[in-house]
Formats: structure tokens, C-alpha cells, sequence
């Protein structure tokens, strides 16, 4: 069942809007106002907002412009997804895909069909990933905005959502650090399962949703340096072992047939 996991710090992320329509400017662009406002009252910062013609070039010039810049974690069109001859988002974004969402266009249809029903079927919205930046091409309607957005992108940006985000796959924010954290986190999780160790008093570095709890000063110590080095959602709190070795136990327990 999801779930936004109200204990964890929330992460904020710096979010491109770019509005494809050969039509609107600053004051007609109502799907890219929306997109706007949501994001930032969903907590995040819009770090760019622009508006292209339905040009395959000018597209993938300005999103490729976005995903090298490092204060873009991710980049959100609308517009241009149709299949007229002048929609050519798909086009110009796919191939700078290093890898494809393939999910977020099946899940978007389904939210889709629950507004507009079968005409979603019309919509070639599409995700994928390129230098470490997300990036999500919506159609150009303020209700398809608002589907990709609280139906799908708004849950799954947040890092809080469980069972799981893109956050946690997102590179821009784990880089090799993740690798440091992961790392801790597995020993911590044998610690916890170590009677004998006294950890209940260890400090925690909380991240990105994840608990990691060193076995030592000298972890204490790593673990905040890797967190600081990643720089973002990170603070301190006890750990209460014992709780959570109770709770582990209970889950590695054989159910009842």
C-alpha cells in the first residue's frame, strides 16, 4: 500500500518546466503555469521555465541545455505529444534517452482513462532518463498536466513515498556516496540483529528515506561525511535499536501455514 512516510525529511528538487506549442507565449501558457504552481506547492523549486516552438531542433536543444546543467534534477514538457504533424516531442526527447520509463506512459494512460477515457489512447506521453536527470513529456492539456502530476509525478518525486520514489534511483543525488550508504546500512541492519551489541544510543544519519546507524564512532563519522557530501535531506536523529531488531526478528519469523 503506498504511503508518504511523514518521519523522513522531505527532499526538495529543482524541477525544468518547457511549454511546446508554436501558439502560446508567457501569458497564454496555461499548462505550463499549472505545472508550475504545482510544483512549487508540492515543495520543490522550479529551477526553469521556458517556451519552444513545436521544433524538433529547438526542443532537444533546450532540454539537452537542462539535463547538463547540474541544478536540473528534472525536466517536464507539455505539449506536442499528439499525433499531428507538428507534435514532435517524442521525437526530439527520445533520443536522448539513456534509458526508457517505459512504466510512466503505461501508468499515465491508466490515470488517463479514468478523466478522458479511451481518447487517452491518443497521448504518446513518455519518461526516461539522460545524464542523470529525469525527464517526463506530458501532453499539452491542463488536465493531462494534472494527471501526470498527482497521479504519478508528484508521488513518486517525493522522496517520502513508499514503498519506493524515483529519488532512489536517482543518480544526481546518490553518485558513488550511495554506494558508501548502502554499504553502512547493510552492516547496521546485521548490527541490529546483534544482541550483543550495545546500539541503542548510536546516532543515525537519516537519507533519502534510509536509516544508516555505524557500529562505531569511526562510522558515525563516515556516514555523516557521506551524507554531507551528498548534501541534501540529511539530519540526525537516536536510532532505537532495539525496536527495530525486535521488528526484524518478527519479519524473519515463519508464518503459520
Amino acid at each position: 500500500m503506498t504511503r508518504i512516510d511523514e518521519s523522513v525529511p522531505f527532499i526538495p528538487l529543482h524541477i525544468a518546466v518547457l511549454t511546446i506549442s508554436d501558439t502560446r507565449d508567457e501569458t497564454s501558457d496555461t499548462s505550463g503555469a499549472l505545472l508550475a504552481s504545482m510544483i512549487e506547492q508540492a515543495g520543490h523549486q522550479l529551477a526553469a521555465k521556458a517556451i519552444v516552438l513545436d521544433d524538433e531542433k529547438e526542443i532537444r536543444k533546450q532540454v539537452k541545455k537542462w539535463i547538463k546543467d547540474p541544478e536540473v534534477d528534472v525536466v517536464i514538457t507539455t505539449g506536442g505529444t499528439g499525433f499531428a504533424k507538428r507534435d514532435v516531442t517524442p521525437e526530439a526527447v527520445k533520443p536522448l534517452f539513456e534509458k526508457d520509463i517505459d512504466g510512466f506512459a503505461a501508468v499515465f494512460h491508466m490515470v488517463s482513462f479514468a478523466t478522458i477515457g479511451t481518447s487517452t489512447v491518443q497521448s504518446r506521453a513518455c519518461g526516461g532518463m539522460a545524464n542523470g536527470t529525469f525527464i517526463f513529456c506530458l501532453p499539452g492539456s491542463p488536465g493531462a498536466c494534472k494527471d501526470g502530476w498527482n497521479g504519478i509525478l508528484k508521488l513518486q518525486l517525493d522522496n517520502r513515498h513508499r514503498p519506493c520514489s524515483f529519488i532512489e534511483v536517482m543518480p544526481r543525488l546518490k553518485g558513488h556516496a550511495w554506494n558508501e550508504i548502502q554499504a553502512l546500512e547493510a552492516q547496521t541492519r546485521r548490527a541490529w540483529l546483534d544482541e550483543a551489541l550495545p546500539i541503542s544510543t548510536k546516532p543515525a544519519v537519516v537519507l533519502l528515506g534510509i536509516d544508516v546507524a555505524p557500529r562505531c564512532r569511526e562510522g558515525d563519522a563516515r556516514a555523516l561525511e557521506v551524507a554531507k557530501r551528498v548534501g541534501k535531506g540529511v539530519r540526525a536523529r537516536p536510532a532505537h535499536a532495539r525496536k527495530r531488531r525486535e521488528q526484524a526478528r518478527a519479519r524473519r519469523k515463519p508464518t503459520s501455514q
